[in-house]
């Protein structure tokens, strides 16, 4: 499937996986992006790297607005998961001032 489409789903799973730990919850999204992000950065070049991850953060943020928005059957508990999982991405992304810069992270 298309990038897109994984990463819809990665983010619905963390409003069906709200009884378990964030870190359990967002296993399969992590090692997905840990996996292509890593082939990407040996073929891309540092800029169009750069780009990708700005593309990437984008949309993770995108569908987790819409599923936020979207679901009013969203639990208090499911709320937190959401906002824990944003802070996981949040460090990934940023990699000790590595990764994205905390302008582009907080843009959104």
């Amino acid at each position: 499937p298309h990038f897109d489409t994984q990463i819809k789903q990665y983010c619905r799973n963390l409003t069906v996986k709200e009884d378990i730990p964030v870190e359990d919850a967002i296993s399969d999204l992590m090692d997905w992006l840990v996996a292509n992000i890593h082939i990407c950065s040996t073929q891309l070049t540092q800029a169009m790297f750069n780009e990708l991850l700005e593309v990437l953060w984008d949309l993770l943020l995108e569908n987790i607005n819409i599923i936020i928005t979207s679901d009013k059957q969203i639990s208090p508990n499911c709320y937190k998961q959401i906002f824990r999982a944003i802070n996981i991405l949040y460090d990934f992304f940023y990699n000790d001032g590595d990764g994205l810069s905390l302008e582009k992270i907080k843009k959104q």
